[in-house]
C-alpha cells in the first residue's frame, strides 16, 4: 500500500527488451533520502520536513551545485549532476539568483569541497550510502562514524555496501493531464523508461519513470514533449535488494538517518530499508 509498482517485464516479448529493476521508494527531501519502501520513506519525509530548516536546505544545495560545477563544468545541458541539482532546487523554490550565484562562484574557483561517498550499515545490517560534500574527507568520515556508533551503526570500507545499489535516472511527474486518463505503463513505453511507479510525493499523486542513468536527459525531454508536468529529474542510487525492519527498528533507523542528515556535509542518504 502507498504505491503501485508497474513491472514492464510482462511486455518484454511483445515490445522490446527492458532491464528489470527492483522496486524502490524515492522521497524527495534535502538531504535526499532514497529507500526501499513507501511507508518507511514517508516516515522519514515527514520527520525531515519538520527538522530541516530552509536556510540549511539552501546551504546544502549550494554546496552540491559547486561540487557538480567543479566536476563537470557550468553548462547544465552537458553536466548531468548539475542538471539534477538545479532541477531539485527549482522544485523546492530556491531563487534562480541563488542557484546562478552558486554556479558562477564555482566556475570562478570560489568555494571548496568535493563529493565523497561514505558507506555504512545500520544496527540491523541495512545498507547506507551517504553522499557528502567536504573539504576534509578524514574529518567528515570521523564525524559520521561517531554518529553511526552513537546510533548502533558501523562505518564500512569502500565497496562494502555499494554493490547493493545501482545508479538510475528518475523523472518524477505530477499525475495530471494525460496521465489522469492514460495508463502510466503505456506512457512509460512511449518515453523509453525501464520501469514505472505510481507514488505520493510531498502530498501529490505522481508517476515516476525510471531509466538508465545515462538516459535520464533523453527520457526527460521525451516526457516534456508529451506535455507532462515534471517535479524533478535526477540520478540516484536505487537499492537492488532490501532489508525488512519492524516498526520499532524503523523508529531507530529514522533517528540514525535524521542524525546523519543534519550533518552539514551530508547532502544525500540512500538506504535499502523496507517494512518487515
Amino acid at each position: 500500500p502507498g504505491f503501485q509498482f508497474h513491472s514492464m517485464e510482462l511486455l518484454r516479448r511483445s515490445v522490446w527488451t527492458f532491464r528489470p529493476l527492483a522496486s524502490h521508494q524515492c522521497p524527495f527531501v534535502a538531504p535526499r533520502r532514497f529507500s526501499g519502501h513507501s511507508k518507511w520513506s514517508k516516515i522519514k519525509h515527514r520527520k525531515a520536513t519538520a527538522d530541516l530548516g530552509r536556510s540549511k536546505l539552501i546551504a546544502k544545495l549550494t554546496r552540491e551545485i559547486r561540487a557538480a560545477v567543479r566536476e563537470g563544468g557550468e553548462d547544465v545541458n552537458r553536466n548531468l549532476p548539475l542538471a539534477s541539482v538545479v532541477s531539485r532546487a527549482r522544485e523546492m523554490d530556491i531563487p534562480k539568483a541563488t542557484v546562478q550565484t552558486a554556479i558562477s562562484n564555482a566556475a570562478a574557483g570560489r568555494g571548496d569541497g568535493e563529493k565523497v561517498v561514505v558507506e555504512a550499515r545500520g544496527p540491523t545490517g541495512y545498507a547506507l550510502l551517504i553522499e557528502t560534500i567536504t573539504n576534509n574527507k578524514q574529518r567528515t568520515r570521523q564525524e559520521i562514524q561517531r554518529i553511526l556508533v552513537k546510533n548502533g551503526g558501523t562505518l564500512g570500507e569502500q565497496g562494502s555496501v555499494s554493490y547493493s545499489f545501482a545508479p538510475k535516472g528518475l523523472i518524477n511527474t505530477r499525475r495530471t493531464g494525460s496521465l489522469q486518463t492514460t495508463e502510466p505503463l503505456e506512457v512509460g513505453i512511449e518515453v523509453g523508461a525501464e520501469d514505472v511507479k505510481e507514488d505520493v510525493v510531498d502530498g501529490e499523486n505522481c508517476v515516476q519513470f525510471i531509466c538508465d542513468a545515462d538516459e535520464v536527459k533523453t527520457v526527460e525531454e521525451t516526457v516534456k514533449k508529451l506535455g507532462l508536468e515534471i517535479k524533478f529529474a535526477s540520478v540516484m542510487y536505487m537499492p537492488l535488494n532490501t532489508v525488512g525492519l519492524s516498526e520499532r527498528e524503523m523508529e531507530q533507523a529514522v533517528k540514525l538517518v535524521d542524525a546523519l542528515g543534519n550533518h552539514d556535509d551530508v547532502v544525500s542518504i540512500y538506504d535499502n530499508i523496507t517494512e518487515q
